[in-house]
């Protein structure tokens, strides 16, 4: 077997739910407990995942917060790329398609975002999925 798949688990998250703990006992699976800036999980420090109970899910539906809550997520999911980045993008660029059709060139003139985190949302939004395959 390969090296073991890693896994955080948001310390709040780890609180409230066992899941993290079933995780761990799991062969190729690897733990570790910390406080994440957005999600409740992240996968090899690529995929962020929330999760959320039904009546959370529904409260946030009918509040008009699940949409908003899933834009800005979507993006601090990308590596180097935080609430306040995910913010000037989106008010720069109007929606996420825009920022990731966008040329790192064109990422760059975002106050905050240079030109070597410009390069990283690039290929972070266009990575080939081959080495994810079996």
């Amino acid at each position: 077997m390969g090296e073991a798949i890693r896994i955080w688990v948001d310390d709040r998250e780890s609180r409230s739910s066992d899941l993290g703990r079933r995780l761990s006992e799991v062969e190729g699976v690897s733990v570790v407990v910390k406080r994440l800036r957005t999600g409740d999980y992240l996968i090899e420090g690529k995929v962020v995942l929330e999760r959320k109970r039904v009546r959370d899910f529904l409260e946030s539906l009918k509040e008009g917060r699940l949409f908003a809550q899933a834009s800005m997520h979507i993006l601090t999911g990308i590596p180097k790329v935080g609430p306040t980045r995910a913010r000037r993008m989106l008010e720069h660029f109007g929606s996420i398609e825009a920022i990731v059709t966008a040329t790192p060139e064109v990422l760059a003139a975002v106050e905050g975002i240079g030109r070597r985190t410009a390069q990283h949302i690039h290929w972070a939004v266009h990575e080939s999925p081959e080495p994810y395959r079996a």
